[in-house]
């Protein structure tokens, strides 16, 4: 199974940020052996078990070791 995320930047005024001028980074909580390839402002999650359907996790975007986003995910078939 393969799920691809994209993250977008805006200001406070709503002003989209290009991605290339924020040094941000993916993190995976809870990470349970998904692998992940990151590129530009994307991650491709990619499950090779059946075994981690059912599974939660959390998505999060860290900017200055601080979470900016986060969304939570579960696998279902």
């Amino acid at each position: 199974y393969k799920r691809s995320y994209d993250v977008k930047f805006t200001d406070k005024s709503g002003n989209n940020v290009d991605w290339k001028n924020i040094n941000f980074k993916w993190n995976i909580v809870d990470n349970l052996g998904i692998v992940t390839n990151s590129y530009e402002n994307k991650i491709d999650l990619f499950l090779e078990n059946e075994d981690f359907i059912g599974i939660t996790f959390l998505l999060q975007v860290i900017i200055d070791n601080k979470i900016a986003a986060e969304t939570k995910i579960t696998i279902i078939e």
